[in-house]
């Protein structure tokens, strides 16, 4: 699966195996834990303003080999 990790104020894709994921949480391996991704890539959107929702964002627990 490719993700998009925030990296130098931008995102950058990655590929990732999926090992188990629910509803705002997956784990996958090939990342450090805590890594901040997205699941589509936030720029090509053109969004420019922070998210103003004060919902948590999902996030991706990670499994190091």
């Amino acid at each position: 699966m490719r993700v998009y990790v925030e990296h130098n104020g931008g995102f950058e894709p990655r590929e990732v195996k999926v090992r188990a994921f629910s509803d705002g949480r997956a784990i996958v391996d090939g990342m450090p834990a805590g890594t901040r991704v997205a699941l589509v890539n936030p720029e090509s959107r053109g969004a420019t303003k922070k998210k103003e929702s004060s919902a948590p964002n999902p996030t991706l627990a990670s499994k190091t080999q």
